[in-house]
């Protein structure tokens, strides 16, 4: 049968001209309405064809393969997600570890009162808080532990931050009931040159109280250099704490386990909108690109292209945040079933990935878009650029950290998951 001329994209059925149908072309790239031939609707095997696919198409009897997604965007945004996604991990292990380490304390000093263990609490979660930012910046080398985690429990400080494996800063954290007791505990000299850690509601009073003081007449407390070096919080080469409360200390002494919970959403929803962000900017900007050389061209009008791309940057806002919550999944599947060290790896990270692209080209099959040949190809390609794309921002990111911790290891993930994603790419174009 004769091959139909497509109308304009844009031309809908009427009234006057009912006859008109809507057709996708088997490449799944645009839609169409089509005037059928002599009043007569088209066989089911009469090839409906975009003007793209007429055009790139010389034999007609030669199949047209359905419409892959753009390699290079969702290249970029895998790699992007991975590195991403090791990072966040990391910043999941510091909460487990930390977590564990809160529970161990919560036990041992059961017989202390709330706001004693509420101390010990607080020093627990600002070391717990500074592992976890340190692991999202891309700061392996920085790492704070507590004393008493250390054994030293009558050491003169409460928290130790190491760089590289070399003490680098101290910490002294006092949390009393008001902030003319909390100020005048740090002041003592004992705890000269070491970052004192308050309250962050009473941050501002302690500094206030310290500075109208004056001077010791018994030598044993410098006011004026405490009130200098107060703060709610640890800050080492731009790696923060976060800022704890009185009663957010003394809440987690009394439930440990509760708190912990809310580390760990507070991580997952981190995670999620990060992962968000990455999809959506990342699809979002190549959408605009395609729609607007599409629009230069004369294929598609503004409007549409507008749509394309309200399109593109959600369903890569969804994707991407997808991703992210699907590492958190299947980490905590992981862990319930026992395997600790694969649930610590990043493993969890490129099985996600990998799953949620799996699932999309299912939704593919199921709606009838692809066959089963095709998904089975497409669900082989999956696994090998989810696993290359592993593989390269491990190793870019272990290089990274070498040369330069931070930026470093983050541009060597980025690196090294782009071109273990496109080399997937190029490995699996001949299959």
């Amino acid at each position: 049968m004769r091959q139909m001329r497509p109308t304009k994209l844009d031309q809908k059925p009427t009234r006057s001209n009912p006859t008109r149908r809507r057709h996708v072309c088997e490449c799944g790239r645009k839609t169409l309405y089509r005037r059928p031939s002599n009043g007569r609707m088209a066989s089911d095997g009469q090839h409906h064809l975009c003007q793209q696919c007429m055009r790139a198409q010389v034999d007609h009897n030669r199949p047209v393969r359905p419409k892959q997604r753009p390699e290079a965007s969702w290249v970029v945004s895998n790699a992007v997600a991975m590195e991403s996604g090791l990072r966040h991990s990391a910043a999941q292990n510091a909460i487990d570890q930390g977590g564990e380490e809160l529970l161990e304390l919560t036990r041992r000093y059961a017989s202390n009162t709330t706001p004693q263990l509420g101390g010990r609490v607080a020093e627990s979660l600002h070391a717990l808080s500074f592992n976890a930012a340190a692991a999202i910046q891309g700061r392996p080398d920085l790492a704070a532990r507590t004393t008493a985690a250390m054994g030293l429990p009558t050491a003169p400080a409460d928290i130790v931050v190491e760089k590289a494996g070399a003490q680098v800063v101290e910490a002294q954290v006092k949390f009393c009931g008001r902030p003319a007791a909390t100020s005048l505990a740090v002041s003592q000299k004992k705890y000269t040159g070491m970052q004192l850690v308050t309250p962050a509601e009473q941050r501002a009073e302690c500094i206030r109280v310290n500075r109208a003081r004056g001077i010791d007449a018994l030598g044993k407390r410098d006011y004026a250099d405490a009130a200098n070096r107060i703060d709610d919080r640890i800050r080492v080469d731009g790696v923060e704490s976060e800022p704890v409360t009185l009663d957010e200390a003394r809440s987690a002494a009394r439930k440990p386990a509760a708190a912990i919970q809310r580390l760990r959403r507070s991580e997952l929803i981190r995670n999620a909108k990060a992962g968000a962000a990455i999809g959506a900017g990342i699809h979002g900007v190549t959408s605009v690109v395609r729609s607007g050389l599409a629009v230069h061209r004369g294929e598609i009008s503004p409007s549409k292209a507008a749509v394309h791309v309200a399109r593109d940057t959600a369903i890569g806002a969804v994707d991407g945040g997808a991703k992210a919550v699907g590492s958190t999944v299947v980490r905590q599947v992981a862990m319930r079933a026992g395997a600790r060290s694969l649930a610590r790896s990043a493993a969890p990270v490129a099985i996600a990935v990998t799953t949620v692209d799996i699932f999309k080209d299912a939704g593919l099959a199921m709606s009838g878009r692809i066959d089963g040949d095709e998904f089975a190809r497409r669900s082989a390609k999956n696994v090998v650029q989810g696993g290359t794309t592993w593989v390269g921002a491990e190793a870019g990111a272990a290089m990274g950290t070498l040369i330069c911790p931070g930026l470093g290891t983050i541009a060597g993930g980025l690196l090294g998951g782009l071109a273990g994603g496109l080399a997937a790419c190029f490995a699996t174009s001949f299959w």
